[in-house]
């Protein structure tokens, strides 16, 4: 259940949105409690509450939540993205592209997973699967900076430094005048 009572959870869900916003996290983790003790079948508070959790590190806890997010709503990809990256944070590359695949199979033109799943694949060592997955998602959402961004950090890793460079350089607006030599910054 992705929806909750009319004018009962959905308020400490948007006080905890608020709150983690601000970098309070441990307000919005009680405010993220408070929605999930009114209806501990909506599944808002609990996505709130694992990106508080990691963003304070505590990874086991942030999988826990997303995984009750996924049983809760398990029609949405984006639960089964976020727990990936955390996945992925932990080393568990495994375990974070069984969940992007499972994204991608709830959502199949989503830049963003396509876009995370090409940087585990980068961190797990298949460069070339990398770099089809981040042109995918650069053919999904062009107009995004990541993809060409993690793009560039295939191609670095690679060794390929005159592809990373213009690739990074022309689609995040860089231009001649940004970058300036450090002895001139003296």
């Amino acid at each position: 259940m992705t929806h909750s009572r009319p004018g009962t959870a959905p308020p400490a869900v948007r006080r905890g949105n608020a709150w983690r916003g601000k970098g309070e996290l441990d307000i919005a983790i009680a405010d993220y409690n408070e929605a999930i003790r009114i209806d501990p079948n909506f599944a808002f508070p609990y996505n709130g509450r694992a990106s508080a959790f990691y963003d304070k590190g505590d990874l086991d806890r942030a999988i826990a939540d997303y995984s009750e997010v996924i049983r809760l709503a398990p029609a949405l990809a984006a639960p089964y993205n976020n727990r990936a990256q955390v996945w992925r944070d932990k080393g568990e590359f495994d375990k974070a592209l069984d969940d992007a695949n499972e994204a991608l199979r709830r959502d199949p033109k989503n830049g963003v997973v396509y876009s995370a799943r090409g940087e585990i694949w980068r961190m797990k060592g298949d460069l070339d699967r990398a770099l089809a997955d981040q042109d995918a998602a650069i053919r999904l959402d062009p107009q995004s900076p990541l993809p060409f961004l993690t793009r560039g950090d295939t191609h670095r890793y690679r060794g390929e430094f005159d592809s990373a460079l213009p690739i990074t350089i022309r689609r995040c607006g860089f231009g001649p005048t940004t970058f300036r030599p450090l002895s001139a910054a003296a």
